[in-house]
C-alpha cells in the first residue's frame, strides 16, 4: 500500500539481511539488499508500477502484489519468479485500483485492494486469497471515503484477519473480521465514531488488544489521541479517548509500533520525534520521551522482521534511518527517567471535589492531562450540540415550508369550494325554475331527471370537498404541534449549551 513515494518497505529476515523495496522516480520498483557490513546489491524488480505491496513469511519468502500501468494485477513470490499469478487485467480507463495490501498468514496468502468503477458512487474493498491450491476473490465492503490517507488498514491476530475501514467523510469507521477456520467475514464493530479526526491508524498488539490512534483538531491545536479494546473478550468495549500529547504544541502523524512486549505511539512535535509507550497486557502509559530530532536522513517505512531479536514486531509505519544498512528507529527500550503514569479510564476526574486543591494531585502532569481531557470532552459536547441545533433548525425549516405549501393548497380548495357552492346555488335555482315551467311531457320529465342527477352529483362533490378541507385542517394542526415541539427541543438544547 503506497501512501506516498516517501514510504518504503523494509524487511529484516532471520539471517539479519535487510531488504528495502521502494518506488523510484520513474515508477520502477527497486530492491536494495544489505548485510550487516553494508549494501550487497541493488536491482530493479519491475518497471511501470502503479501500486504495490510487500510481506514476508516465516520462511523468509517475500510476497509481492503488483499493479502495472497497463492494468495487469499479479502476485509473485520473490526472488524466485517460478510462481507468478496474474489475478486480473483491469481497464484503468474506466476503473481505479489502489491501496494494495498483501498478507502471508500461516500457509495462505491474502490480498486486499480497493476497486472503483468510475460510473459507481463509491469504491469497494476486495479480498482475494489463496487456499487449498485455489484463488478466491470476494467483495467485502463499500468505502465512501476513498480520499482519506488511510481508507482501510489490515491486521492479523490469533485466528482472525481484521479490516479497519472508513465508512464516510464524517469520521465514521467500522471493523470487519475474517474467520480463518470458516473463511467467512463478519462485523466486529460497525459504528465507531472518531469526531474531527484525521491520520487515523489501527493495530493489534501481541496481547490481542486493538489500538486506534488518530489526530484531532480542538481549540486550534492538533492532539494525538488513542483508544483501545481487549479482543480476548466478546463483551469488551472501547476505552475512552486518551490524549497522549499536550495542548501547547501540535502533535502530527502518529504511528503505532509493537516490539518486545511494549506498544508505542510515535508522533512528531515541532522538530522532534517523540513517543509514549505502554506494556502490552496492562495499559500503563509512560510519560512522553524524545526519540530523536527530525533529520533529512530519516524516512518512513513499513517494517517487517523475522529476526529472533524482534519477536512479534509490527507497526503501521516506523521512522527509519537511511544508512547502510538502514535500520528502524526502534531503540525504545531504554528506561525512562520520568515517572510512569497509569491511564485508567474510570478514574478520570470530572472536577476537583470540595476541600481539594491542585496540591491534592501528586503528579502535576497527570493533573494537566486530566484537565485537557475534560476540556476536550466539553468541546466534543459543544460540537454535538452545534450539529444537533443545525439538524433541528433544518427540520424546522422543512416543516415551515410544508406548512406554507399546505396553507396554499387549503386556500385554493376554499376558493374552489366557494365557486362550486355559488355554481350549485345558481344551478339549483335554474333547475327549480325549469321544473315549475315544465309540463308533463316525457322529454321534459327526462330532462328533470337529468337535472336531479346532476344536482345529486354536485351534492356529492361538495361533501367530498368538505371532508378534504377538514382533513387539511387536522393536518395543519398536527404540523403546528410538531413545530411547537421542535422549538421547545431547540430551546432546551441551546439552554444546555449556554450552561456548559
Amino acid at each position: 500500500m503506497i501512501f506516498n513515494n516517501n514510504y518504503s518497505f523494509l524487511l529484516r529476515d532471520s539471517t539479519n539481511y535487510y531488504h528495502k523495496f521502494y518506488l523510484s522516480e520513474n515508477n520502477t520498483l527497486m530492491l536494495q539488499t544489505f548485510s550487516d557490513k553494508g549494501l550487497s546489491s541493488i536491482s530493479p524488480v519491475e518497471k511501470n508500477i502503479a501500486d504495490y505491496s510487500v510481506d514476508m513469511d516465516k520462511e523468509d519468502r517475500i510476497h509481492l502484489i503488483i499493479l502495472k500501468d497497463s492494468g495487469e494485477l499479479f502476485y509473485r513470490i520473490h526472488p524466485s519468479n517460478k510462481y507468478q499469478k496474474k489475478l486480473a487485467q483491469v481497464n484503468l480507463k474506466s476503473n481505479k485500483v489502489k491501496f494494495l495490501t498483501v498478507k502471508s498468514i500461516k500457509d495462505d496468502v491474502h490480498i486486499f485492494y480497493m476497486l472503483n468503477n468510475k460510473s459507481s458512487l463509491s469504491p469497494s474493498i476486495y479480498h482475494s486469497y489463496y487456499h487449498n491450491n485455489c484463488w478466491t476473490t470476494k467483495k467485502v465492503v463499500d468505502v465512501k471515503a476513498d480520499k482519506f490517507p488511510y481508507p482501510y488498514m489490515i491486521d492479523y491476530s490469533k485466528n482472525y484477519i481484521y479490516l479497519f475501514y472508513s465508512k464516510d467523510s464524517k469520521q465514521s469507521y467500522g471493523i470487519k473480521k475474517f474467520n480463518l477456520d470458516f473463511y467467512m467475514w463478519g462485523d466486529l464493530d460497525d459504528d465507531i465514531k472518531l469526531p474531527i479526526s484525521h491520520n487515523t491508524s489501527f493495530l493489534i498488539n501481541d496481547k490481542n488488544i486493538a489500538f486506534i490512534c488518530y489526530n484531532a483538531s480542538l481549540n486550534r491545536n492538533i492532539y494525538t489521541l488513542v483508544r483501545y479494546r481487549d479482543l480476548n473478550s466478546n463483551s469488551s468495549k472501547w476505552s475512552k479517548d486518551i490524549p497522549l500529547s499536550e495542548a501547547t504544541i501540535n502533535a502530527l502523524h502518529p504511528a503505532i509500533v509493537v516490539k518486545n512486549n511494549y506498544t508505542y505511539i510515535i508522533w512528531t512535535e515541532g522538530d522532534n520525534i517523540v513517543y509514549r509507550k505502554t506494556d502490552s497486557a496492562f495499559i500503563n502509559w509512560c510519560s512522553k520521551n524524545v526519540l530523536m530530532k527530525k533529520s533529512p536522513y530519516l524516512c518512513n517505512s513499513i517494517c517487517i522482521s523475522n529476526h529472533s531479536s524482534e519477536p512479534n514486531f509490527k507497526n503501521t509505519f516506523c521512522p527509519v534511518i537511511v544508512d547502510s544498512p538502514p535500520y528502524p528507529v526502534i531503540n525504545l527500550e531504554k528506561t525512562s527517567n520520568k515517572e510512569e503514569i497509569q491511564e485508567k479510564e474510570n478514574t478520570l476526574i470530572p472536577f476537583i471535589t470540595k476541600g481539594q486543591g491542585a496540591e491534592a494531585i501528586s503528579n502535576k502532569e497527570e493533573y494537566i492531562r486530566q484537565l485537557q481531557l475534560i476540556i476536550m470532552e466539553k468541546d466534543k459536547k459543544l460540537m454535538e450540540y452545534y450539529h444537533l441545533n443545525n439538524e433541528l433548525s433544518k427540520k424546522l425549516g422543512e416543516l415551515n415550508a410544508i406548512l406554507q405549501e399546505k396553507s396554499a393548497d387549503l386556500s385554493n380548495l376554499q376558493q374552489q369550494y366557494q365557486l362550486l357552492k355559488e355554481e350549485f346555488e345558481e344551478f339549483k335555482k335554474n333547475s327549480l325554475e325549469r321544473v315549475e315551467l315544465q309540463t308533463g311531457q316525457s322529454d321534459e320529465v327526462n330532462g328533470n331527471k337529468e337535472a336531479a342527477a346532476a344536482l345529486m352529483d354536485k351534492d356529492s362533490t361538495i361533501e367530498r370537498l368538505n371532508l378534504l378541507i377538514n382533513s387539511l385542517y387536522q393536518e395543519n394542526n398536527l404540523k403546528d404541534q410538531q413545530i411547537e415541539q421542535l422549538e421547545q427541543k431547540l430551546n432546551r438544547s441551546i439552554f444546555r449549551r449556554l450552561l456548559g
